[in-house]
């Protein structure tokens, strides 16, 4: 929860609160995990036009000896607050792949996200963002 001390310029006069609720239910069985996840988040008083999302989410990890991969499928919908707008659908999906060591990690993921948005009065397109990420993980352990 976030509270804005205040607003200049364009966000002024809006409200001053943003706030995130999450749930999983998750599910382990062996080396599989399986879950279910939903989020709530009212972003209002930061910019004009605040937003409001919710997401559920299907999830999927699997570890097999030093690797572990896991894919997840899920829904959005984001509604502006206040500004008379009929609320927008969105679909994403994720893929992630990675092999650890010992302190290290190699890490590899893809994200697609494709959200409705307004054109222009009256019309709806379709905004689409493909993206990947490679990357290494040092995992400190502290001192012994």
């Amino acid at each position: 929860f976030n509270w804005v001390v205040a607003s200049a310029g364009p966000a002024a006069g809006q409200p001053p609160r943003t706030w995130a609720a999450d749930a999983s239910l998750l599910q382990q069985i062996a080396q599989t995990q399986l879950g279910l996840s939903w989020s709530h988040r009212v972003q209002a008083g930061l910019v004009p036009g605040s937003i409001s999302t919710d997401q559920l989410a299907l999830q999927w990890q699997q570890r097999w000896g030093h690797w572990q991969g896991g894919a997840s499928l899920g829904d959005s919908r984001m509604a502006a607050i206040g500004a008379g707008q009929a609320a927008r659908n969105g679909l994403f999906a994720s893929a992630q792949m990675a092999y650890a060591l010992t302190h290290w990690s190699l890490e590899a993921s893809g994200n697609y996200y494709s959200q409705e948005v307004a054109t222009l009065p009256g019309r709806v397109g379709v905004l689409s963002r493909l993206q990947a990420s490679v990357g290494v993980r040092y995992i400190w352990q502290g001192a012994h």
